[in-house]
């Protein structure tokens, strides 16, 4: 769902005009309109700043999950970061922008954004190597440090929308996938299996959260979608709200579901994995007597 939605993200923002258009007016306006993403711009403004963050994240990620002996897990943080940086590499040079209109700034594609898909690649592998104890607020970390990248890509005209919440979605999807084939030493051990009541109350936030805030993006572009061909900037601060909301929806959500599917995945209900028999419960110490 996660690679489909992130075509849908394309086809609708890069590939009809009215979506052009849309991210035209946020692209302008961004920086004026919302206070917050101009913050979040003059903190990660730096290029070296954002690749510094995310190879240290990326680092750890390994590092943990190397220190935790999970041998598999370990390949599957490789495999996973492999496959998001190739998408953030190659994708962009080979995806075409059509020309709309020549007056728009910056035709050339940049969807999807390299920036926010290494970023949000390198976190949510921190989340899956991290223990059980860690992985609801490496989740809520994560969201802040991708949301406000997000934003501050659009607030400092490097991206439009689009290519941030498509480049969200392709790093959700991966992980996901990815997690689904969690065996062996990628488990937590099985004496060690139990819920976590801090995952289900950071998941279920962020995934009611991530969906209210996703639609109620959808909800502004659908009351101007009517004039959005006309690439209507007296719609600018709309648009802009409208844009945020779809931005942090859609890493909400994407933090919501790493969240929960990790937990899952790592400590399921059956012996094998996700799927098997369901393991047997473990021995009680015997009782010395007297």
């Amino acid at each position: 769902i996660g690679p489909l939605a992130a075509t849908l993200a394309f086809v609708l923002g890069v590939r009809t005009n009215a979506g052009q258009a849309y991210d035209t007016i946020a692209w302008q306006g961004f920086s004026t309109e919302i206070p917050a993403a101009s913050a979040a711009e003059a903190a990660l403004h730096e290029s070296l700043v954002v690749k510094g963050i995310s190879a240290v994240l990326a680092l750890a990620a390994l590092v943990i999950a190397a220190v935790r002996k999970r041998s598999a897990l370990l390949v599957q943080l490789v495999a996973y970061l492999a496959v998001g940086l190739a998408c953030a590499r190659w994708l962009k040079p080979v995806l075409d922008r059509p020309v709309f209109s020549p007056l728009r700034p910056n035709p050339a594609n940049s969807a999807p954004s390299g920036h926010m898909l290494v970023a949000m690649c390198c976190t949510i592998a921190l989340v899956m190597a991290v223990p059980r104890a860690w992985r609801a607020l490496t989740s809520a970390l994560g969201f802040v440090y991708c949301g406000a990248l997000g934003l501050a890509l659009v607030a400092g005209q490097w991206h439009r929308p689009t290519d941030v919440v498509m480049a969200a979605l392709i790093a959700g999807g991966l992980a996901l996938v990815t997690m689904a084939f969690s065996i062996g030493s990628g488990l937590d051990p099985l004496p060690t299996r139990r819920e976590s009541p801090s995952v289900q109350i950071v998941a279920s936030a962020f995934i009611a959260g991530g969906v209210l805030l996703s639609l109620y993006g959808v909800f502004g572009i659908w009351q101007l979608s009517a004039d959005l061909d006309l690439e209507p900037m007296w719609a600018s601060h709309s648009v802009c709200v409208s844009a945020t909301a779809g931005i942090l929806g859609v890493t909400m959500l994407t933090f919501g579901l790493v969240c929960a599917f990790r937990q899952l995945s790592a400590c399921p209900l059956t012996g094998s994995g996700i799927f098997g028999t369901p393991p047997r419960p473990p021995k009680s110490p015997a009782k010395s007597g007297r």
